[in-house]
């Protein structure tokens, strides 16, 4: 782990945290003092040892990194290291890296482009009614009485909240549309939030391993992901959730919680595949750089990076109109 201390300091106190007491003990603790020329090496030995993807992907860090080596150590201020960094990363092909500045300017050069699976303007029109929630989505009616959600994104807890109260007067409804294939992620937390609404019990909805040693293919044991009923209004009718690759990171684990809801079905197409619960490293040169640290698994253990959470039903977007969007309404009305 880096720390970062002010120039002019003479002596300090290191103090360490042990999570689970009498289990975890500390060995070979060293300090060092790093100079920012360190900075590129130290990446290189993080990344090295914390990222998740070399071998799922088949990349050879240390060829790739040593194309980008002395780029790296010959540039002449943080902006210019930054701009090889992100060169570096983009060949990972990973959207949960970066090179940061220290005001905070992402510097990134990997764009994962997809072609929607939605018509947004198609569905409002038959809505009877539809009502934005703050930045997070929002919630309306069918012409035929079925409740819809849509939601955007994960990043703001009270918006989130918002939604959630907007979702409960649906819940008497005959069936609900929960429609995830525009939701660019953010906190998996909140995504639980809402599918707690929708189960009767705990239910795993996926897994992680995260890398633990030298070697690329050092994982740790997975780890089961869970969802906790809410203790307020729960809804337990029939639930059709849309997907498709526009539905990214944190909007997967929220896919994967609904494809484990016992009374929700997924259509549409797969999500984008790219889930990597980011760390960052922050270098002596000041500039820091997000890295994947885990792989996520579906409750088969099976890698949803590059492959997506899968639909149970598979649904082409083609024409004019939102032909996933008029299957959900069928499939509600055979349900019903």
């Amino acid at each position: 782990h880096l720390v970062s201390v002010p120039d002019d300091a003479v002596a300090g106190t290191v103090s360490i945290f042990l999570s689970k007491t009498g289990k975890l003990t500390v060995s070979d603790l060293e300090l060092k003092k790093l100079d920012k020329t360190d900075s590129f090496k130290i990446l290189v030995d993080e990344m090295g040892a914390r990222y998740s993807f070399f071998d799922h992907k088949g990349i050879n860090w240390e060829r790739l990194s040593g194309k980008y080596r002395d780029r790296a150590d010959r540039a002449e201020s943080p902006e210019a290291f930054a701009e090889v960094v992100a060169n570096m990363l983009a060949e990972l092909e990973d959207v949960h890296t970066w090179a940061q500045l220290q005001n905070g300017e992402r510097v990134t050069k990997f764009s994962s482009g997809h072609t929607p699976n939605y018509d947004f303007e198609f569905v409002t029109d038959n809505l009877t009614r539809y009502r934005e929630i703050d930045n997070a989505g929002g919630v309306g009616v069918t012409e035929d009485g079925y409740g819809y959600i849509n939601v955007l994104t994960l990043n703001n807890r009270e918006a989130m909240r918002n939604l959630i109260r907007a979702s409960e007067r649906l819940y008497d409804a005959p069936g609900i549309i929960v429609d995830l294939r525009r939701n660019n992620g953010g906190s998996e937390g909140l995504a639980a939030e809402l599918c707690s609404h929708f189960v009767e019990k705990e239910t795993v909805y996926a897994k992680s391993i995260y890398r633990n040693g030298p070697n690329s293919n050092d994982f740790s044991e997975p780890q089961s992901r869970s969802i906790v009923p809410s203790s307020g209004k729960r809804y337990s009718g029939p639930i059709v959730c849309l997907i498709g690759p526009g539905c990214v990171s944190s909007g997967e684990a929220f896919a994967m919680m609904m494809k484990n809801s016992p009374n929700a079905t997924v259509i549409g197409q797969p999500t984008r595949g790219m889930s990597g619960n980011p760390t960052i490293v922050q270098l002596p040169n000041g500039v820091s750089v997000g890295f994947s640290t885990w792989m996520s698994l579906t409750v088969d253990e099976d890698p949803i990076e590059g492959t997506g959470v899968q639909p149970d039903m598979e649904v082409e977007h083609q024409g004019e109109g939102d032909i996933t969007f008029e299957k959900a309404l069928e499939l509600l009305a055979e349900a019903g």
